[in-house]
């Protein structure tokens, strides 16, 4: 029997699981208007980088570090204030029923908002790699004029592309399905509210509580195998951007001062980067989001250690290696390392030369230091032996202290995480005429004859020696432009 191809939806469907059938599966041809592919150029594509897409991005990639409180209404909340206690925003955990599409009215967050206990069991649930499909979904809003009220659709094939799935040949179909699936649903369980305040001639921005995407379908796509058996072989998403967009990602009004239009770059390394080392280095990829928003304006922003170790660890774990030597040691060492991590990712930091001195750097960093030059590395070891503050001793005193009043002074980014340059316009060129032939070597003999010249004559007339018209009539030598046009006006007037 021939297999088919199913492009219903197919909600109840379950996927198979991820030990199921290897091998390849037939390319799905995707009879659906899927969104353009993102990052053409092999290395960035534009986001979204409002207030509200980088505290989200916080919350997926931190989860339990972010300081939660307790709301009014007593449920789980992220609050950031923003100039001002009247001024924040405000994020829920919430629980929102699975509604039909010709549902009449939308559910009220507000309505389904977790308590303490049972939101802080669901964020331990979040995968960090969810961030890296709430990056895409920031990159493919920028593509949508108004994205406030329309959609864009992508498939499975195309996020496995930006994630890097595509390469790994260890997880079969089914795997790679499941595991999408999987860091789609957190995104539809985070509602924010935001009040923005007035800045120049913007006006006040005022969001009531609606969810950062909407997960408007999910399809799942099968091929038949028989009469009472399906393989499902591909996903889509279906997704609408929340109202934060009409404020913050407005095209339109941005050009008529009464928005904003915020967006940044976003690099696929990121992205494939989180997917890689999010178990080995789960602290460096909090550190790594947390930074794509932070030197959006510009790398040269000095950020404190304390700072970043509470990006990467969270309050708590800064408060217990106050007091627990052990753990300070391990939080010093995973600190050390993950800050490494962030060089193959494309962001090297450049340490303040007063409040991070070379005798508490990593110790990656001052072997990067050691010429690569064999002459060069035995000088450097010899006067490196008699430095009293040697790359391979012991690490000094109070260095967590230490640590906790440095700075890093700048990023240095790989070209990668910049904006490309415009393209500059080509100026029109201005229409030569023609220019006029060159002489030849048996054209200067010969107009030299005609005129009863010798070669030395001819010599003395332009300041040359006889030998360079010689080695000119022979062909040996070129003539360039300003000698060929003093050539041809004594050559010329004399034919006259």
């Amino acid at each position: 029997m021939s297999r088919t191809l199913c492009l219903e939806a197919c909600p109840a469907l379950p996927l198979p699981t991820p030990s199921s059938k290897r091998g390849r599966y037939k390319q799905l041809d995707w009879d659906l208007s899927l969104s353009p592919d993102l990052f053409l150029n092999g290395r960035n594509h534009p986001f979204a980088s409002c207030l509200g897409i980088w505290e989200m991005s916080n919350i997926l990639a931190q989860r339990t570090n972010i300081a939660w409180d307790v709301d009014q209404g007593g449920n789980w909340c992220y609050r950031r204030e923003v100039k001002g206690e009247q001024n924040a925003i405000a994020f829920h955990i919430t629980q929102l029923p699975n509604l039909p599409k010709t549902a009449p009215l939308s559910p009220n967050p507000t309505d389904y908002h977790l308590p303490p206990e049972t939101a802080t069991e669901v964020l331990k649930t979040f995968d960090l790699r969810a961030v890296c499909l709430h990056l895409i979904y920031a990159a493919y809003a920028t593509t949508l004029h108004q994205p406030w009220q329309e959609e864009f659709v992508v498939s499975s094939d195309q996020l496995e592309t930006y994630l890097g799935l595509d390469k790994r040949k260890d997880l079969t179909k089914a795997a790679k399905l499941l595991l999408l699936k999987q860091l789609a649903f957190p995104l539809d369980q985070i509602t924010v509210s935001l009040h923005w305040p007035q800045r120049g001639p913007i006006p006040p921005v005022t969001v009531e509580e609606d969810q950062i995407w909407h997960l408007v379908e999910m399809q799942h796509h099968c091929i038949r195998n028989t009469e009472e058996e399906s393989q499902v072989v591909g996903l889509t998403f279906r997704i609408r951007p929340g109202r934060w967009a009409h404020g913050f990602l407005n095209r339109q009004k941005a050009r008529e001062k009464t928005a904003y239009f915020q967006r940044g770059v976003l690099p696929l390394r990121v992205l494939q980067s989180v997917m890689r080392y999010w178990q080995q280095h789960e602290g460096a990829m909090g550190m790594l989001v947390w930074l794509l928003f932070k030197l959006r304006v510009g790398p040269n922003q000095p950020v404190k250690v304390e700072t970043l170790m509470g990006v990467a660890y969270g309050s708590q774990g800064l408060k217990r290696a106050k007091r627990d030597r052990e753990w300070r040691k391990t939080l010093l060492h995973r600190y050390e390392g993950d800050l490494e991590t962030l060089t193959h990712c494309g962001v090297q930091p450049v340490f303040d030369s007063q409040t991070y001195p070379v005798d508490i750097q990593p110790f990656w960093a001052k072997v990067a230091a050691i010429p690569e030059e064999s002459e060069a590395a035995v000088d450097f070891w010899i006067a490196d032996a008699q430095n009293d503050q040697s790359i391979t001793a012991a690490s000094p005193r109070k260095k967590w202290q230490r640590l906790m009043k440095a700075r890093i002074a700048q990023f240095n980014l790989a070209p990668d995480w910049q904006k490309e340059a415009k393209k500059p316009r080509l100026k029109r060129q201005r229409k030569r005429k023609p220019e006029t032939p060159s002489l030849t070597r048996e054209q200067i003999r010969e107009k030299r004859r005609q005129k009863g010249w010798s070669q030395r004559d001819l010599a003395q007339f332009i300041g040359k020696s006889q030998s360079w018209v010689r080695d000119i009539e022979k062909g040996r030598l070129s003539i360039n432009p300003a000698v060929q046009q003093q050539l041809r006006e004594l050559l010329d007037e004399s034919s006259q």
